[in-house]
Formats: structure tokens, sequence, C-alpha cells
């Protein structure tokens, strides 16, 4: 689950949904689907099921609403996540080595 967390957060960063400019962060990113622009994220909201997974791990206190802070902190725990296995997705830098 956490790797599959982590490629949506590079996902979200790195590209593009639907033929929208990236948003520079996640929270940002996810904030855009708030159509009351009231701050509080609902799943609802979420046109794209693909976040569905995030918006479930951001829900700290689960009350089926997410703010700004709990995106912060997922996207903080994200980083972390990312930075300790080098940024390759695998759980470390590079590929096993080969069986001799």
């Amino acid at each position: 689950m956490r790797m599959f967390l982590m490629a949506c957060c590079a996902m979200l960063i790195g590209t593009s949904a639907f033929g929208q400019a990236p948003k520079s962060t996640l929270v940002d990113y996810m904030m855009s689907f708030n159509s009351a622009k009231d701050g509080k994220l609902t799943k609802e909201q979420l046109t794209d099921r693909r976040l569905h997974r995030l918006f479930i791990e951001a829900d700290a206190d689960n009350d089926g609403v997410v703010n700004v802070d709990e995106l912060k902190a997922l996207s903080t725990k994200l980083g972390a996540a990312i930075a300790q296995d080098g940024g390759t997705g695998k759980g470390g830098k590079g590929s096993p080595p080969k069986p001799k």
C-alpha cells in the first residue's frame, strides 16, 4: 500500500490530469477538487477515483472530511517515505543483485 501511495503522490505532482497543468503540491492538487471551496474535501468531491486511497490515508480523524492540515501531514509522511527509499519506489536504491 505504501508503494502505491508514493506512486500516486509522484504521479500527482509530476503529471497533469485531464489536460490540466500539474499542481505544485499534493495539497494543492487534492484541494482543487474541493468544489465548495470551504477547505473541507469530501470523498464525493474527488472525481478521480484513483485518489480515494490517498483520501482515506489523509483522513486522520476518520470523519469523512479531509482538511489542508491532514493533507499536509500526508504529504510530509509520503515525502519522508520517498526520501527513505531513495526515490526508487523499490524499497531501496536500485535493484537487488542478481543471483550467481
